[in-house]
């Protein structure tokens, strides 16, 4: 974080296909538009943690954030661990929850009590923990939202919430509401925007980021962090750079 701002990342899976195939020439490009910290997220066929030292550190790209799915935090703990030690990795998210493990209406504080525990695991390594939603922890028709349970019956002090403003938005509800309401919680941010039911290059959207910046500025959010999903403009690298320089401005803005 400099000077009291928020990092800006890119987040690794909004080219996953490319980091598949080639890796190493996939963060070269990253760099070439712009990006100078990222959030990974861990998949079985990445390069070996020696080479992605080496590849970050060419390319002056800081890992700071990692997404890892449940099965690998639940049964590959220590290797997630020695990973991030090694990568000075700061912080891991949990970014999904498949449709059949979340099907019964008590699930929710459930998963509440096993993320503390995972929360509590890693505190202990140096590492802090995080949950990023998606739109089913909103759906209707239970009377407390699943977003809303997870987040009461967690800790604090050990699962924090990264936001993603598209899915809040997708799913019908008020992005600077759930600001409000939960901003101490909130200390990684995906911005994506949206407009009429899709993903669109951030900054051309229906979300009013004048007033989410700004509601952002009094909170301790650590990351800003850049994922486009879909590229309507057929132009991946180019939206990429202009997201990243979307969100260097609306720094900028809230410094000055």
């Amino acid at each position: 974080m400099i000077s009291g701002q928020p990092d800006i990342l890119i987040q690794l899976y909004s080219v996953h296909g490319q980091l598949v195939t080639d890796y190493a020439r996939t963060i070269r490009l990253l760099s070439q538009a712009g990006a100078r910290n990222a959030e990974l997220y861990w998949f079985d066929a990445q390069p070996p943690i020696a080479q992605m030292q080496t590849i970050f550190s060419d390319n002056g790209i800081r890992p700071q954030v990692m997404h890892v799915n449940l099965n690998t935090l639940t049964h590959a703990t220590s290797k997630v661990i020695d990973a991030c030690h090694r990568l000075a990795i700061r912080d891991v998210v949990m970014p999904w929850l498949a449709p059949e493990i979340r099907r019964s209406p008590d699930c929710w504080s459930q998963w509440g009590t096993t993320f503390n525990a995972l929360g509590k695991k890693l505190r202990d390594e140096g590492i802090e923990f995080g949950y990023h939603n998606h739109d089913f922890e909103f759906a209707a028709g239970a009377e407390v939202l699943p977003m809303q349970t997870l987040l009461n019956t967690t800790e604090a002090s050990l699962v924090f919430w990264e936001i993603d403003t598209y899915w809040v938005k997708f799913a019908g509800h008020d992005v600077l509401n759930w600001i409000d309401r939960y901003g101490n919680r909130i200390q990684a941010v995906h911005f994506k925007d949206y407009r009429a039911g899709h993903m669109v290059e951030l900054g051309t959207g229906e979300l009013p980021w004048k007033e989410i910046v700004n509601r952002l500025s009094v909170l301790p959010v650590k990351y800003w962090i850049l994922e486009q999903e879909e590229y309507p403009t057929g132009d991946p690298w180019g939206e990429l750079a202009r997201g990243l320089a979307f969100l260097e401005s609306c720094r900028s803005a809230v410094k000055s």
